[in-house]
């Protein structure tokens, strides 16, 4: 896998494209372990919906998945070396998670606390989510089938895909400290 990854002086497109092709296996591997995570903690506690923690807990856990959707296109911004898009797009967000924050403390005072935060981290990968997102479909900057660089049809991919699929599962079996 790392000699696929290697950069060797190609274009940044390819290079780009190998670097997605891990990426991208991230996206499920997390949205699985957030979800069993959230309802770990539910049966864990004993917790039902009305509950503010309940709340607080589902709200971060979209928040999270937000900004595991942006991960594979901050990936390819960083490979092609798109700085002044990461600088936009970050402090984009975190001013949409501060302000998000200001608003709901200043004119909702009877919000939860843990729901004000989890709001403004909801913000936050939003932003993130919409500025990546916008950027690579609205500038055209990439196809889709670049941006998308997977097809079981293609070997070399396909091998890519499962060995670090199952690498990451036997980090997170023999490993739990690196979750």
């Amino acid at each position: 896998m790392r000699a696929d990854l290697k950069c060797d002086c190609s274009s940044t497109l390819e290079n780009a494209a190998k670097s997605l092709k891990v990426a991208w296996i991230t996206l499920p591997l997390a949205v699985v372990v957030t979800a069993a995570a959230c309802f770990l903690i539910f049966w864990w506690q004993g917790l039902s919906y009305p509950d503010p923690y309940v709340q607080v807990i589902l709200i971060n856990g979209w928040a999270c998945i937000l900004e595991l959707l942006a991960e594979p296109l901050f990936i390819l911004s960083q490979t092609m070396l798109l700085l002044k898009l990461r600088l936009m797009v970050e402090t984009a967000a975190t001013f949409s998670r501060c302000v998000t924050m200001y608003i709901l403390i200043a004119h909702h005072t009877d919000m939860e606390k843990g729901i004000v935060f989890a709001l403004s981290q909801t913000a936050h990968g939003a932003s993130l989510f919409i500025g990546y997102w916008s950027y690579f479909l609205l500038q055209n900057a990439l196809k889709i089938s670049d941006i998308f660089p997977f097809s079981f049809a293609d070997k070399e991919t396909s091998w890519i895909m499962i060995s670090s699929f199952w690498t990451c599962v036997c980090c997170l079996l023999f490993n739990p400290s690196t979750s």
